[in-house]
């Protein structure tokens, strides 16, 4: 069953990229958000969302660490991190929301892929859905 997958990532380039490989492994994107108020008017309109993609760095004030907490909380989303800011300080503050896994920029069409094949099992078995979708 494929994925419903959010992509939030600031940087258009890398955004359409993230949405081809999601597209090619065969799960689908559910929207692609710039911002964390973007990317949460995307999950309340668009139905579950399995997986959001997402960069740390955002455009605007919050970051993608704000973003996978606000999703976590409000939808019950868990995130994959694609990011630059690979120190320790960033990758302690992300696993503070329980992604899936860290994938550091610059990627390989690879690295995403083998983490969207290893996860869906993952995803689809987390607690039911406690969405506040209809």
């Amino acid at each position: 069953m494929p994925l419903r997958i959010l992509i939030v990532e600031d940087e258009a380039i890398i955004a359409l990229e993230l949405e081809g490989i999601v597209e090619r492994v065969g799960h689908v994107v559910v929207g692609i958000a710039g911002t964390v108020d973007h990317a949460l008017r995307i999950a309340a309109a668009s139905g579950p969302v399995d997986l959001a993609i997402m960069d740390v760095a955002l455009a605007g004030r919050e970051s993608g660490l704000d973003a996978a907490q606000r999703l976590r909380t409000a939808y019950d989303v868990p995130c994959l991190f694609v990011s630059a800011r690979t120190d320790a300080f960033t990758r302690a503050a992300a696993n503070e929301w329980q992604p899936l896994g860290f994938v550091d920029k610059p990627f390989t069409r690879t690295d995403i892929e083998i983490v969207l094949q290893s996860y869906p099992e993952r995803c689809q078995m987390r607690r039911p859905r406690t969405s506040k979708h209809p």
